[in-house]
């Protein structure tokens, strides 16, 4: 049994869509991924080695 939160939550959608512009969620551009730096190897220690 749905609750009453989301009952209410289904309403507004219902209405958001009758009076907007048919979807109550906008699509956002994606941008395109650019790569990071690359990731540097790490060093162990001499020093301390039981770090």
């Amino acid at each position: 049994m749905a609750t009453a939160t989301r009952l209410v939550q289904r309403f507004r959608n219902f209405l958001a869509g009758v009076k907007g512009s048919g979807s109550a969620v906008t699509t956002a551009e994606k941008k395109p991924v650019t790569p990071g730096p690359a990731i540097k190897k790490w060093e162990i220690s001499k020093d301390q080695p039981y770090l």
